[in-house]
């Protein structure tokens, strides 16, 4: 029994760096498109699980579909990215200007 106790540990602690490795991933690529000069960019969001970003959101041309996917390509633990991004024909240009 006093066995099993570290190994549980060990589990949850292995666990716990898991999730700690996704918001770090999901929180960096969150930073990279904020901080784009490229609004439609910064309304994008990302998931992270098991080596795989994936990103989804909606921008007005493919060049920026394109961008973000290159942005992201480079962060660390991640092997693989799943671009969901949508590109709209039909977009409302109000909805990216910076706020006043």
């Amino acid at each position: 029994m006093i066995q099993s106790i570290p190994s549980m540990e060990r589990k949850v602690s292995m666990q716990s760096g898991m999730t700690s490795a996704r918001g770090w991933v999901v929180q960096r690529c969150e930073e990279i498109l904020r901080s784009s000069s490229y609004y439609p960019l910064r309304s994008l969001t990302c998931e992270f699980h098991e080596g795989v970003l994936s990103v989804y959101g909606i921008v007005p041309t493919y060049y920026l579909m394109q961008l973000a996917q290159a942005l992201l390509c480079n962060l660390e633990n991640v092997k693989e990215i799943n671009n969901q991004v949508v590109v709209a024909q039909q977009w409302n240009q109000r909805r990216w200007q910076p706020m006043q």
